[in-house]
């Protein structure tokens, strides 16, 4: 028996790790984790090595998955063999939510390994309708107790674990940049991390570029996370900055003292934006001294 410590994996908008799991019988289960892959359907990938053991513990016939809160779709992981036995264990669904390679609870299958074996590892993956709320995998099965670490599942003894799994969550986090009127382009995708769509005036969804050209004010600009089966969506402001004088179509004569009453249209901040004033002379006649 063999000490599986428990890993501490990170957690995403759509990708989810459980921990693993003690070894029971030479059965160690590394990871157990879910990832949505859009269109309302759910990876569960399931990663586990079947250790050296030399107890008397139950020969490995098959392992069983069973998907709690969802219902099995497909796999992408048809067959697993051994490298040591040469045996293949075929994957067969069972219900709606459980699934199987080999033969799991059947004493008289042929052996996939068994004590004295090398170790192997494996990785099973199968798609599921929904984010399930926990996977119980078992390795090691038989019809009595017959070492440390095995429970009864089924109606079997065997070694199992079950990883529970948070509701899905989602984040369409992101900051509005301040935005000069008259400015350039503007990348909206370096105002977040996560991977979406903008849409909005002056926004290229395709791109994530925001183009100020023509617009004034606040300006409402959408980013939205995931698809039509699982998403959501964060609005924000952006605010197109500009400098006004308070002289639009003034008249200044020679020997006016004009006060630049400049103010900023906009809550952002101008560090960024370089306005030019242009003094026109109507008359042609040249500008006095002051």
């Amino acid at each position: 028996m063999r000490l599986l410590r428990y890993l501490a994996l990170f957690l995403s908008v759509f990708f989810y790790v459980g921990k693993s799991a003690n070894a029971c019988d030479g059965f160690q289960v590394n990871t157990i984790s879910t990832t949505y892959i859009g269109g309302g359907v759910y990876e569960v990938t399931i990663e586990y090595c079947e250790e050296v053991s030399n107890g008397a513990g139950a020969s490995v016939h098959g392992v069983l998955a069973i998907i709690n809160g969802a219902n099995i779709i497909s796999t992408s992981t048809p067959s697993i063999t051994s490298a040591a036995t040469g045996v293949t264990m075929n994957y067969n669904q069972l219900t709606a939510n459980t699934a199987e390679w080999g033969d799991w609870d059947n004493d008289g299958a042929p052996i996939f390994m068994d004590d004295g074996d090398p170790q192997e590892c494996f990785t099973l993956v199968l798609q599921v309708d929904a984010q399930p709320t926990s996977v119980t995998f078992s390795g090691s099965s038989n019809s009595t107790a017959v070492g440390s670490g095995f429970t009864l599942l089924n109606g079997r003894w065997s070694c199992n674990e079950t990883v529970n799994f948070p509701p899905p969550t989602c984040s369409a986090s992101w900051t509005a940049p301040d935005v000069c009127r008259g400015g350039g382009p503007v990348d909206l995708n370096a105002t977040t991390t996560g991977n979406g769509t903008f849409s909005g005036p002056g926004v290229n969804s395709a791109t994530g570029m925001f183009d100020p050209t023509g617009l004034t004010g606040n300006i409402s600009v959408t980013f939205t996370v995931g698809d039509a089966l699982f998403n959501c969506t964060e609005t924000q402001v952006i605010q197109i900055i500009d400098l006004d004088p308070g002289l639009v179509d003034a008249t200044i004569c020679d020997g006016d003292c004009v006060q630049f009453d400049a103010t900023v249209v906009g809550a952002g901040n101008t560090t960024d934006c370089i306005y030019t004033l242009l003094l026109e002379d109507s008359g042609s006649d040249g500008w006095g001294a002051a």
